[in-house]
């Protein structure tokens, strides 16, 4: 084979190890699809601003904008795949951290026949601890909870916004740039205060 190579070589071939194909990298380990409703619910916005860009084609210039809604509508949709991956990352840890509401009562139940059993005050002052906990715990959770559906109920009202910019940028009379604009402005406000308290609510699952 060295033979082989070095009459390559000297007949000006290339080189029988250049030409073979270089190995290919293992793809990179794909991280964990998203829950089938955020997944959905993500999909539906990335629709609906589709659309309403597309309609916005149509929409003449207008020179006292100062946003443009195209631009509007991609920031809103870049904040609401960032607040469903969290959202959706927040669900499953909370699912593998706490073991669910009734879950949850049940065991500050059980603590609850417990302490009430106890005669010794040491044992029973211990029992009081555990009990803290747990409804520290249930208070956390139902804190969560909470968020999530604010997160969800966030993106829902951007596709919805983003619906209605596409209806009112076709319909006969259609408002300027900056009517568009304004109409999307509260479910960007919103969407910017559920984004910016993501890091905290995943902060906050660590302490369960």
């Amino acid at each position: 084979e060295a033979e082989i190579e070095r009459a390559r070589v000297a007949l000006g071939l290339a080189s029988q190890a250049a030409a073979l194909p270089a190995p290919k990298k293992p793809a990179a380990p794909a991280g964990p699809a998203l829950d089938p409703r955020w997944a959905a619910l993500l999909e539906r916005c990335e629709r609906a601003v589709a659309a309403a860009k597309a309609s916005l084609k149509d929409v003449p210039p207008d020179p006292y904008a100062t946003v443009d809604p195209s631009v509007s509508l991609e920031s809103g949709l870049a904040d609401i795949a960032r607040l469903v991956r969290g959202a959706d990352r927040l669900e499953r840890t909370l699912a593998e951290v706490a073991p669910g509401r009734a879950a949850i009562r049940a065991q500050i139940g059980e603590a609850e026949r417990e302490r009430a059993a106890a005669a010794d005050p040491q044992l029973a002052k211990m029992l009081d601890a555990n009990l803290e906990l747990l409804r520290t715990r249930e208070r956390r959770f139902q804190q969560l909870e909470g968020e999530l559906t604010r997160m969800r109920v966030s993106a829902e009202g951007f596709a919805l916004a983003a619906e209605n910019v596409r209806l009112d940028a076709t319909r006969i009379g259609s408002p300027r740039a900056a009517g568009l604009v304004a109409g999307l402005d509260a479910s960007l406000r919103r969407l910017d205060e559920e984004v910016s308290v993501l890091d905290e609510v995943e902060a906050a699952l660590e302490d369960l």
